[in-house]
């Protein structure tokens, strides 16, 4: 089964969140989308 994730926070927010990711789903490929308006 696949598992996906979508976070969208600024750059500041988004260490912790990652950190909290890397301890419960150490396996989980990580991708960094960036939308300009």
């Amino acid at each position: 089964m696949t598992k996906v994730a979508l976070i969208h926070a600024v750059d500041i927010a988004i260490e912790p969140i990652k950190r909290a990711f890397e301890n419960e789903w150490p396996e989980a490929e990580t991708l960094h989308l960036w939308i300009r308006r």
